[in-house]
């Protein structure tokens, strides 16, 4: 008697389903119409930070809660469509016109993780502006932490920099001792232009001023004698 053969292995499940978006706060009265030279005509999706680092900025300056549930549902999108089965990884899409069904690409930009997701996170986070404050840090391109310049942590960073030594710890202190210097010479030159142009300006106006008086007289003289003959 031979073997019976071996049950059918099971197929993989799907991954789960995101969970649903948050409770609708927000209420659009108003619908605008593009003409038609605005109209968005590229069919590609790149996984792009942009729209994403808007909400951010956008959300922290105004702590309106649409900029949340408009995030939330980019991720959901992003999940649902750009997610490759099986590896966790995501991809591009060649077509986001082929509804319902976008047409999935064969590759996964490094911005998706450097700068897409960083922001998503910085959204959703509560302490975000807390932990970088904004009026200390600023993101570049890239989405990497630069600091104002001149600020709290730029000062810690020069003061580890002097610590550490080395020719960035000379040039950093070159910077810091020339920077005042430089700048009040611009500060003091550029109100000196304003000075001159303002002063410019108003001898200008004076002289209009004066030849339209001057015009004025004469027509009025000019007036009174006719009437007198």
């Amino acid at each position: 008697i031979g073997a019976s053969p071996a049950p059918p292995s099971p197929s993989p499940s799907p991954p789960p389903a995101p969970p649903p978006p948050p409770p609708q706060t927000h209420t659009l009265h108003r619908v605008v119409t593009l003409p038609s030279q605005y109209v968005v005509t590229e069919q590609h999706a790149w996984l792009r930070p942009e729209v994403v680092e808007s909400l951010f900025y956008l959300y922290h300056a105004t702590k309106d809660e649409v900029y949340r549930d408009w995030g939330w549902q980019i991720f959901r999108a992003l999940h649902r469509y750009a997610r490759m089965p099986g590896d966790g990884a995501y991809t591009s899409l060649d077509s986001a016109h082929t509804w319902p069904w976008p047409l999935k690409g064969t590759r996964m930009e490094s911005f998706w993780f450097a700068e897409t997701l960083k922001y998503l996170y910085l959204l959703f986070s509560d302490d975000a502006t807390e932990r970088i404050p904004l009026t200390d840090w600023v993101f570049n391109t890239e989405a990497h932490l630069l600091p104002v310049w001149g600020g709290p942590a730029d000062e810690l960073g020069a003061e580890a920099a002097r610590a550490r030594g080395g020719w960035r710890a000379r040039a950093g202190d070159t910077l810091l001792k020339h920077y005042p210097t430089i700048y009040a010479d611009t500060v003091a030159k550029w109100r000196e232009a304003a000075r001159v142009e303002e002063q410019e300006r108003a001898e200008a106006v004076k002289a209009e001023v004066e030849a339209n008086s001057k015009e004025g007289r004469a027509r009025a003289r000019q007036a009174a004698a006719k009437q007198g003959a």
